[in-house]
């Protein structure tokens, strides 16, 4: 029996996209692609990972120098992913040096993450707000969403929470976002007058005016995984010791959070100029993502 030493990460939240392109193309190009869409990605290399079994066990694994062990707590959401093209409408959400894009025409919702109710926000609140709070902040408290027939984008409120966008009070009815704007939070009794607000983020409504072409166009389907790390640490483990052990003893520790989904993966950085074409059918590109500031 040998004791190995290796990182680990925790994942919070987690979404795949299926990226379309070139099977020429190489993992360079994915990275650069996602860096237009993902303002929080940690760094512009990509990782290899595959998934891995929780009864598996270091020594099963083919664990080797610079692998780490990435723990999914949640369900992972899929999304859809759109290049980034000149004359494409977005809005960009800014919250304490955090920023998020919307991904093309589809709608962004902004509340807080509820595990038993299987309520994954696109920005969510949880991670932000102080707990004194958190009970005033709607699951559901505000939709950003495409307005085809205007080709603007909109914002509505979905929940309970009051929601001021600027000096306006915004309802059910979407309200058209035309340039930056504020949007503040407050409980349903507050007098946005005489109170603070719950949280306040920045919206910009934006014409994109110059996006270079950094992805070939293709057919090939290059899997992508996205992770928001809360936790990464490293550690000494008996290579005889279970993956899903070493997982739970993780989330357990630093994330005590009902897991609804627990996946396990082993990941190592990937060359840049290696071809798309060379990954396995088990393998997928992952990227992490940093954590939303709690204020």
């Amino acid at each position: 029996m040998s004791v190995l030493k290796f990182t680990a990460a925790v994942v919070s939240t987690s979404s795949s996209y299926t990226v379309t392109t070139a099977s020429a193309a190489a993992v360079e190009h994915i990275a650069a692609a996602l860096a237009q869409r993902e303002p929080r990605l940690v760094t512009g290399m990509l990782e290899l990972a595959r998934p891995v079994a929780a009864q598996q066990c270091l020594q099963d694994v083919d664990f080797k120098a610079g692998d780490r062990l990435v723990v999914l707590t949640q369900t992972t959401r899929a999304a859809t992913f759109t290049p980034l093209r000149p004359g494409d409408k977005r809005v960009r959400v800014l919250l304490a040096g955090t920023e998020w894009h919307t991904h093309g025409q589809q709608p962004m919702l902004i509340g807080k993450s509820d595990n038993q109710r299987q309520n994954l926000p696109d920005i969510d609140l949880r991670a932000v707000v102080s707990e004194r709070t958190l009970d005033y902040i709607s699951r559901r408290c505000v939709q950003i969403q495409f307005d085809e027939r205007a080709q603007v984008w909109t914002a509505a409120k979905i929940g309970q929470t009051r929601v001021l966008l600027d000096d306006l009070e915004v309802g059910m009815q979407p309200v058209a976002l035309s340039a930056r704007h504020r949007l503040r939070l407050y409980r349903t009794q507050d007098n946005p007058a005489l109170s603070l607000p719950l949280i306040e983020l920045q919206l910009i409504a934006e014409t994109v005016e110059a996006a270079g072409r950094v992805l070939p166009d293709g057919t090939f389907p290059v899997r992508v995984l996205l992770g928001t790390e809360q936790e990464q640490r490293t550690l000494r483990a008996s290579s005889t010791l279970p993956l899903g052990q070493i997982g739970l003893s993780l989330i357990q520790y630093f994330q005590p959070t009902p897991i609804t989904d627990m996946q396990l993966y082993i990941a190592h950085i990937i060359p840049p100029q290696t071809a798309v074409a060379s990954m396995k059918p088990n393998e997928t590109l992952y990227a992490a993502l940093r954590p939303s500031p709690r204020s």
